[in-house]
């Protein structure tokens, strides 16, 4: 060890004595630091026109323009520079026949110079803790561990680059020759994972070897076991190759023996990095405090519940406009969407299908009159695909019908027995989040929310595609936030029927026709309704004798109250019996209009139930209200009117005996139907045989409340 620490001194003292290292410094601290200061600048100048700063850590460090990210696109022009000489300068010195003779291996030479870069690469990364501390000091909640795992990815990163320099200057004498030779391998590691991608086992260690993507994953805080193994092979690999060439330079063999070593520990090494990146041996650390690359807690609960193989099935349809997302080429890519997902189940199988069937949105678009056979055959020959693998519209049909999802790419999941569907998207992003995929796994494991949507009565319908339809809300295929995409079911209901038990959200989308059959009426879920039009076409009516059973609450929209036409919840204009329980009734929420409006000399009982209106709970225009039950509360008027308008007629139907109110029971808050200023002082509202009893309350109401005398 003493051994390897001094020629690593006598290396570094060598190349600080040359230009070279101090100008690497010099310029790399120069740029950095630019690049420190050009966010420094737009963060300040963004907050001066009046943005906020949201993940400033990963802003300043870890984001697409993060000064860690912007160092690791431009670390490759350095390194050449600083290990063309390791070796070379030794090579065309002749100084390499001292170390020949001198009692040093060949393992300590290279680990000696290897060192040298190691300790030069710490002081690059010491520059950049500087723009770390100064971030700590003007970033609020600093997230140090995603930092400092990025500052790690760096340095693995350089070390990588050194060890492949270090090789490429032992091959040659020419410092010039090293450095074009890195920079060669540099680029043959990032275009690798492109390689020979449709043939699958090839595929994976060429996708395994390339370099793209590794430190990345450290910028942005997460640790995987994989690519820290990736990084030491890597290491392992180059200083292992440049101790086979010195000895083979310093005593001579057979090429065959040379070359053997070479693949020998080219195999090693694939293979050792082959079976790190299997799922089964993947383990993980995100060190982001929001724990941004992992799961949500939500996720992992439905991921937990899988006690059994999931098996994901991508039908590729050849002719649709997506095909690309699952050719052979891309699978690799492909499955990194759902790495997040494997990393909680690492048993989840995965398998292709190709097929060509008349699509949707055809990915064909020459004009001419070929048939779907023929425009299969020359999208195979454009793409060079194997005919072989590709299932015609007969075979593929008999293994699955994919005809509900309109011959798309589409992913089948399978668990237990159950199956269900995960599409891609027609939008800028095309692929599924995390939203998407769990909402399409919770169908595995659970019973979703259902949402029922209430139709008979002029609602939107949920089958028809238009500007007053709801099928791209509820079930379009291609629609990321269709209800079938985010984890919800639904179904059509009536009120005559009754709305089902299973049905956890009811909508009641502009009811233009509302109970205008009249009969009988149920209603046992809360209907938060949407007419919050200002037309009377959007007003809610009851046009025919009804009878109106509420176990649950008519929910009408807030700011109703601001419409000079559609100012009510429900208005009557037939003869109706509200029979209400405890949790029945009619809510207009915030600044709402009224409850109820009787018209047309309509006869309306009230026997229960709880009625809250804006300044009036119910008025009658003409007709007779009976009250004989029911809690009833308004959010008063301004002065001078308060809660005077609680109950009211208009003034002129009231006079001429065309409305009429009657009260024989129920209880009012801060309204006195025996003294109702509205109409009069001292109108009574209240039948002969009945009357009023007050309570104060607490919180500063008085409660009126009806009895019989």
């Amino acid at each position: 060890m003493k051994i390897i620490y001094k020629i690593a001194k006598a290396e570094l003292q060598s190349l600080f004595f040359s230009p070279i290292a101090w100008l690497i410094l010099i310029l790399y601290t120069f740029q950095t630091g630019m690049d420190f200061a050009g966010l420094v600048d737009g963060v300040m100048k963004g907050r001066e026109m009046g943005y906020g700063v949201t993940n400033g850590t990963s802003r300043f460090f870890g984001g697409w323009d993060g000064v860690l990210t912007v160092v690791q696109g431009y670390l490759y022009l350095y390194i050449p520079l600083l290990t063309m000489n390791l070796m070379s300068r030794e090579l065309g010195s002749g100084s390499i026949k001292l170390l020949y003779s001198s009692p040093v291996t060949n393992v300590q030479i290279i680990l000696g110079k290897y060192l040298s870069m190691l300790i030069y690469a710490l002081v690059l990364v010491g520059i950049l803790v500087l723009y770390v501390i100064i971030g700590a000091i003007i970033i609020k909640n600093f997230d140090y561990p995603q930092v400092l795992t990025g500052l790690l990815g760096i340095y693995f990163l350089i070390c990588a680059y050194a060890a492949i320099g270090l090789l490429m200057s032992s091959l040659t004498s020419y410092q010039v020759v090293a450095a074009v030779g890195t920079l060669a391998v540099l680029s043959l590691l990032t275009y690798v994972q492109g390689w020979w991608q449709d043939i699958e086992f090839v595929r994976d260690l060429t996708y395994w070897l390339a370099m793209p993507g590794r430190s990345r994953e450290f910028l942005s805080g997460m640790v995987c076991s994989a690519n820290v193994i990736y990084f030491f092979l890597v290491i392992a690999l180059f200083l292992a190759m440049a101790i086979i060439r010195l000895q083979s330079r310093r005593q001579k063999s057979k090429w065959t023996v040379t070359w053997g070593k070479y693949l020998g520990v080219w195999a090693i090494v694939l293979l050792l990095g082959y079976v790190t990146s299997r799922p089964a041996f993947k383990s993980y650390y995100d060190a982001t405090a929001t724990k941004l690359n992992t799961l949500t807690p939500n996720s992992q609960k439905i991921i937990g519940q899988m006690d059994g193989k999931l098996k994901m099935t991508t039908y590729v349809n050849l002719l649709d406009k997506y095909f690309w997302v699952g050719l052979p080429a891309r699978v690799n890519e492909d499955l990194k969407l759902f790495e997040q997902y494997v990393r909680f189940k690492p048993d989840m199988e995965m398998e292709y299908v190709y097929y060509y069937d008349t699509p949707s949105v055809p990915a064909y678009q020459e004009e001419g009159n070929l048939t779907m056979e023929e425009q299969a055959k020359k999208m195979m020959k454009i793409n060079d695909l194997n005919p072989k693998m590709f299932l015609t519209p007969e075979q593929i049909k008999a293994k699955i019908d994919l005809s509900g999802e309109h011959n798309r790419l589409v992913r089948e999941l399978e668990y237990n027995g159950k199956k269900t569907f995960l599409r891609i998207f027609d939008d800028n992003m095309i692929f599924p989040t995390e939203a998407e995929i769990s909402a399409a796994l919770k169908r595995l494991v659970m019973d979703l929310p259902k949402v029922g949507f209430l139709q008979g009565h002029g609602e939107r319908a949920v089958d028809n595609v238009g500007e007053r339809a709801y099928s791209m809300f509820t079930h379009a295929n291609n629609f990321r936030y269709a209800l079938i995409n985010q984890g919800f079911d639904f179904a059509e209901v009536t009120l005559e029927k009754g709305i089902p038990e299973d049905i956890n959200i009811l909508v009641v989308a502009e009811m233009k026709e509302a109970l205008a059959n009249g009969g009988i009426v149920s209603v046992n879920k809360d209907i938060k309704t949407d007419n919050i039009g200002d037309n009377e076409a959007d007003r809610i009516t009851i046009s025919k004798p009804t009878t109106l059973n509420l176990d649950a609450k008519i929910i009408s929209p807030d700011d109703m109250g601001n419409n000079n036409t559609n100012f009510c919840a429900l208005i009557v204009d037939a003869d109706t019996t509200i029979n209400a329980g405890k949790n029945g009734g009619i809510d207009t929420g915030a600044n709402g209009g009224y409850a109820l409006n009787v018209r047309k000399g309509a006869n309306l009982t009230i026997t229960g139930g709880s009625y809250y209106g804006g300044g009036t709970a119910v008025q009658v225009q003409e007709g007779t209200l009976t009250i004989t039950g029911g809690h009833f509360a308004v959010e008063a008027f301004g002065e001078p009117y308060g809660y005077n308008f609680l109950l009211n007629c208009i003034d002129s139907a009231y006079k001429n005996g065309t409305a009429k109110i009657i009260v024989m029971g129920g209880t009012f808050v801060n309204f006195n139907p025996a003294d109702c200023q509205a109409e009069g002082e001292h109108t009574n509202f209240v039948a002969d045989g009945y009357k009023v009893v007050s309570e104060n309350q607490t919180n500063g109401e008085v409660w009126y409340t009806v009895v019989p005398q």
